[in-house]
C-alpha cells in the first residue's frame, strides 16, 4: 500500500498509526484473556480432570482384563473339573448299579439253595434260567462265572 511519490514522513506517520492499532488491538486482546481467564482455568481443570479419569479408566480396565483372564482360566479349570467329577459320578452310578445286579444274583443263589432243600425242582430251575438271563449281561466279573457254573452244576 505504497503511495506512487514515498514521503518519509507519510511512512512515519502510517507507521505510528499502524503501532497505534496494533497497540489497541493487542489490548483489546488481553483484556478479553483477562476477562476469559477463569473459563480458562476451568476449562483446564475439565480437562486435567478428564485426562486423570482416562487414565484411571485404563489403569481399571487393564484389571479388569487380567481378572478376566484369570477368571477364564480357573472357569476352564473348574469346569474340567465338573465334568471329570460328572464322569466318574456317571461310572460309578453304573458300578453301583452292576453291585446292586450282583447282589440280588447272590441272593438268587441262597433261594436256589433252598428251593433244591425243598425239594421243587420246578421253581429251581425257572429260577435258574431267570438267572442266567440277567448274569450273561455280567459274565466277565468272575463271581458271576463262579456262581453261574455253580448253578448249572446244581441244576445236573
Amino acid at each position: 500500500k505504497l503511495p506512487p511519490e514515498l514521503n518519509l514522513q507519510e511512512l512515519e506517520d502510517y507507521r505510528d498509526k499502524l503501532k497505534r492499532q496494533q497497540a489497541a488491538v493487542s489490548k483489546r486482546v488481553a483484556d478479553l484473556i483477562l476477562e476469559k481467564q477463569p473459563s480458562y482455568v476451568k476449562e483446564l481443570e475439565r480437562v486435567t480432570a478428564l485426562q486423570t479419569n482416562l487414565q484411571l479408566g485404563a489403569v481399571i480396565c487393564t484389571n479388569a482384563r487380567r481378572q478376566l483372564r484369570v477368571a477364564k482360566e480357573e472357569f476352564t479349570e473348574a469346569s474340567l473339573g465338573l465334568l471329570a467329577n460328572q464322569k466318574r459320578r456317571q461310572l460309578l452310578t453304573g458300578l453301583l448299579k452292576s453291585l446292586r445286579t450282583i447282589k440280588t444274583l447272590q441272593r438268587t443263589d441262597v433261594r436256589l439253595s433252598e428251593m433244591l432243600e425243598e425239594e421243587d425242582y420246578p421253581g429251581a430251575i425257572q429260577l435258574c434260567l431267570e438267572c442266567q438271563k440277567a448274569a450273561s449281561t455280567f459274565k466277565h466279573y468272575s463271581c458271576i462265572r463262579y456262581s453261574t457254573n455253580r448253578m448249572m452244576l446244581w441244576l445236573n
